[in-house]
């Protein structure tokens, strides 16, 4: 029996010190985050193989397994991973944390890559990180285990896979076994870029509503022209899910209880 079941993205950050004239050489903006293909990010990583790089295994709901995991509660997680050295690396750490994890999918060949972030860090002390979702962006429905899914007390489910129509896809099915079994339901809504442009892939399906859910809004500074995500972010996907008879914030974390 599982206490939470984490359905998300598995990208591994790799850390290595360069100087401006690298930024400059990869085009890259210093200082931000950009997203890119996996042919850019095997571009870029074999120009810094010969430099010393630190990986972590990471991505929004992954962390948050990993920390449940450390509090002592019984954890799993789904995600897409290739079989390369980044794959190996997210599943040998989160398999010797005891979180029960999805198998290696595929072998990474023709340009096929676990996700990647990298973050390349310059004298100064700027981080400019370049990410590569990779497969795991094409986290597949079938991947997600329904039987062990039925056994925990809770269904995580990772914002950030509102930006792809594979992994919503997954969400949704995850959503739907844990809607089935009458298991609570989180949601992270992870960043307000998922609000703003992909709010309406949180509904899962027009004939579903939640019965118990939990939308946890974003904390920290705001970036660039965007805000964090507050109450009225999740009361504006909440209120679509039906008539509530409770929403309300609860605890310092903001997040809100969503009853139907």
């Amino acid at each position: 029996m599982l206490d939470l079941y984490g359905i998300g993205n598995a990208i591994v950050d790799t850390d290595v010190e360069v100087d401006d004239g690298f930024l400059a050489d990869a085009d890259a903006a210093k200082g931000r985050m950009t997203l890119v293909d996996s042919a850019k990010m095997s571009n870029l990583v074999d120009k810094l193989r010969h430099l010393p790089m630190n990986r972590a295994s990471g991505g929004s709901a992954a962390n948050t397994i990993f920390a449940a995991q450390a509090f002592g509660l019984s954890t799993a997680y789904t995600c897409r991973l290739a079989d390369d050295e980044n794959g190996r690396h997210f599943d040998r750490e989160m398999r010797t944390a005891g979180i029960q994890i999805s198998a290696l999918s595929e072998p990474a060949q023709n340009g096929r890559r676990s996700g990647q972030c990298l973050v390349m860090v310059t004298p100064d002390g700027q981080r400019t990180m370049c990410t590569d979702l990779g497969v795991s962006s094409e986290l597949e429905p079938s991947q997600v285990d329904a039987g062990l899914l039925k056994t925990a007390q809770v269904l995580y489910i990772e914002g950030y896979l509102a930006s792809s129509e594979h992994s919503v896809a997954t969400a949704v099915n995850g959503y739907q076994i844990a809607q089935s079994a009458d298991k609570k339901i989180a949601l992270t809504l992870s960043d307000v870029s998922m609000v703003s442009f992909f709010s309406r892939r949180f509904d899962c399906h027009p004939r579903q509503r939640y019965r118990h859910a939990i939308l946890q809004r974003g904390r920290g500074p705001s970036l660039g022209k965007h805000r964090s995500i507050g109450c009225s972010d999740c009361r504006a996907i909440g209120h679509r899910q039906g008539s509530l008879r409770n929403l309300g914030r609860t605890g310092r974390s903001g997040c809100l209880e969503l009853w139907h």
